[in-house]
């Protein structure tokens, strides 16, 4: 993870492409909430279906080439 920040850290130097940025940035969501869904299921023994449907859908996200505005923005405030 640390390996992780440190490329993200280097990529959002000029000139900044969108597209690396923001998979890097998706990719460290998608790590933060399995450690979340396995402390969840470490400590209570079940699996938390909204932790595994955040990370579903930043992985779909992620999995795309192509990432919009409109796109992102509907799935944050569904998310909300």
């Amino acid at each position: 993870m640390v390996l992780q920040l440190k490329e993200m850290a280097l990529s959002l130097l000029p000139p900044v492409d969108f597209q690396p940025v923001t998979s890097d940035i998706l990719f460290l969501l998608i790590l933060v909430e399995l450690f979340r869904l396995l402390i969840i299921y470490l400590k209570e023994h079940r699996v938390s279906i909204g932790v595994a449907v955040e990370v579903s859908i930043v992985s779909v996200l992620r999995s795309r080439s192509e990432l919009t505005y409109r796109i992102v923005d509907s799935l944050c405030g569904c998310i909300s």
